[in-house]
C-alpha cells in the first residue's frame, strides 16, 4: 500500500484521490509533486548526513555538484575541510559535501532561500580543500634559512638610553642582554625597553642608592623570535614572553610564575631571561630556579629594600637545547653550571675555545641567597670567563652572596640566526 500511494508501485485495481480529484502517481517524484512523501525504514543510511538530510535525501537544493577524487586513497574517511575560492555568482552559497570515502567525496554548491525559492546558481565556483588522515597534534621545523633572530655587541652601553636598529624586521622579537660587563665597580643592571619589529632600547640602570650615571659597559645581545624552533644546526629553541609582577626579594613574600615548555627537550635546557619593558621604572631585574625539562620558576627582583612588589612587566624567556653549535657564521655554546658562583669571582671555562671572544650572555640561575643580586663579568677570552655576583647596597653593605648557579649563552660572530 506503501509503495502504491507513494508511486513507487502501480496499483492494479482502485483509485487514489487527492483533495477530490483521481490521479494516477506515475513515480515518486511524480506523488512528491503531488504532495505525497514517504520515510522509510532504511537500514543503509550515509553516517556523514544528519537525520533530517537522509530523510530529504535526494530533494536537497543541488545546483552544482562535484565528484572529487582525491590524488592518494586514505584506506579510510579522511578529516574533511573546504572552502569556495571564487566569487562568480552574488547569490550567498556555500559548500556541503557528502558520500566521503577514502578515495572520493561528492560536492555541493547550495543556495539558501531568503529572497527567494531559486537556487540555480549558474556560475562555475572553484573549491579549495583539505583532507587529513587522521587526530593528533601537528609539528614541524621552521624553514630552512628562514631568519630567526640576530646577534650583536655594544662597547659603549651607559645610563644614557640608546636605540639599537635591527637588521631584520620580526614579528614578535624577544631581547636578551644581560649582563653587563664589570668595568665599573657600582651595581648595575641592563634595562631593555620600547622593543619593536625593528628596534629595541637599551640602557644601564644602577640601584636607587647610587647617584645613576655610570660609565661604559660592554654588553651583548640576541634577538629572537618568540616561538619554538629547531635552529640550523639542529638545536631546539623555544622563546617567550610573560607579563607578571610576581617578585621576590629579601622583606617580601616570595612570588613565583611557573613557565611551561612546549618543547621537548630531551635534557634540561639552558634558561635566560630579561624584563622586557619599563612599566614600572623602578630598579628591576629576573630570577630562576628549578628548570627541568618542561618547565621552570621565574620571578622580578627589585633593590634589596624594596617593600613592595615591583608592577607587572613584561619578561621574555629563552630555553636552548644545552651544547655547542653552530649557527651560519655564529659559532654557540649554551650551559648551566652548579652552584659555584659568589661575589668574589669564579672563573667559568667554556667546553671548547673560540677564534675570538666570544658574546656573553648570563642569568642566575638558582635562589640560594635571598639578598638581591645580578650578573658581572671580566677577563671575557676566547677560553672563559670570570663571573661576579654582585648585591646592591640599599639595605645594607654587606655584599657576601651564597654561591649560585648561572646559565649562560656564549656566542661568537655577529650575525644572523637562522631555523
Amino acid at each position: 500500500m506503501i509503495k502504491v500511494l507513494s508511486g513507487a508501485t502501480q496499483p492494479t485495481a482502485g483509485s487514489i484521490e487527492i483533495d477530490g480529484q483521481t490521479v494516477a502517481l506515475r513515480s515518486p517524484k511524480h506523488a512528491f509533486q503531488n504532495g505525497i512523501a514517504t520515510v522509510y525504514q532504511e537500514m543503509s543510511l550515509i553516517p556523514e548526513l544528519t537525520v533530517a538530510e537522509n530523510i530529504l535525501f535526494g530533494r536537497l537544493p543541488r545546483v552544482q555538484s562535484l565528484l572529487l577524487a582525491f590524488s592518494q586513497n586514505f584506506g579510510q574517511s579522511p578529516r574533511f575541510l573546504s572552502s569556495l575560492a571564487s566569487y562568480n555568482g552574488t547569490d550567498p552559497s556555500s559548500l556541503r559535501y557528502s558520500g566521503l570515502t577514502g578515495s572520493l567525496v561528492d560536492l555541493t554548491v547550495q543556495e539558501d532561500t531568503t529572497a527567494n525559492s531559486e537556487t540555480t546558481h549558474g556560475s562555475r565556483k572553484s573549491i579549495s580543500y583539505l583532507a587529513f588522515g587522521s587526530s593528533g597534534l601537528l609539528s614541524g621545523h621552521s624553514v630552512v634559512g628562514q631568519v630567526l633572530g640576530e646577534t650583536g655587541t655594544l662597547t659603549d652601553l651607559t645610563d644614557q638610553q640608546q636605540t639599537i636598529l635591527l637588521r631584520s624586521s620580526y614579528n614578535n622579537p624577544v631581547v636578551f642582554a644581560q649582563s653587563a660587563s664589570r668595568n665599573g665597580s657600582d651595581p648595575v643592571i641592563v634595562r631593555v625597553t620600547d622593543v619593536q619589529s625593528d628596534r629595541f632600547a637599551i640602557y644601564l640602570q644602577e640601584p636607587s642608592n647610587l647617584n645613576g650615571s655610570h660609565g661604559t659597559e660592554t654588553v651583548s645581545y640576541l634577538v629572537l623570535e618568540a616561538g619554538s624552533w629547531q635552529l640550523s644546526d639542529g638545536t631546539l629553541v623555544e622563546v617567550g614572553t610573560v607579563s607578571s609582577s610576581s617578585t621576590v626579594g629579601r622583606q617580601l613574600a616570595d612570588q613565583w610564575e611557573s613557565i611551561s615548555l612546549n618543547t621537548p627537550f630531551d635534557n634540561t635546557p639552558t634558561v635566560l631571561s630579561q624584563v622586557q619593558t619599563t612599566n614600572d621604572t623602578s630598579f628591576v631585574k629576573t630570577r630562576q630556579r628549578d628548570a627541568t625539562t618542561g618547565g621552570f620558576q621565574l620571578a622580578l627582583e627589585g633593590e634589596e629594600d624594596d617593600l613592595t612588589a615591583h608592577g607587572v612587566e613584561t619578561i621574555g624567556y629563552l630555553a636552548i637545547e644545552s651544547g655547542r653549535g653552530r649557527v651560519g657564521v655564529v659559532e654557540h655554546e649554551a650551559f648551566t653550571t652548579g652552584s659555584l658562583h659568589d661575589e668574589t669571582g669564579v672563573t667559568l671555562t667554556f667546553t671548547e675555545g673560540f677564534d675570538q671572544a666570544p658574546g656573553l650572555l648570563s642569568s642566575l640561575a638558582s635562589f640560594n641567597g635571598s639578598d638581591a643580586a645580578a650578573l658581572r663579568y671580566d677577563t671575557l677570552s676566547e677560553t672563559g670567563v670570570r663571573v661576579y655576583v654582585n648585591e646592591d647596597t640599599t639595605f645594607d653593605a654587606e655584599i657576601r652572596h651564597a654561591p649560585e648557579a648561572v646559565s649562560y649563552l656564549a656566542f661568537a660572530g655577529s650575525g644572523f640566526i637562522t631555523g
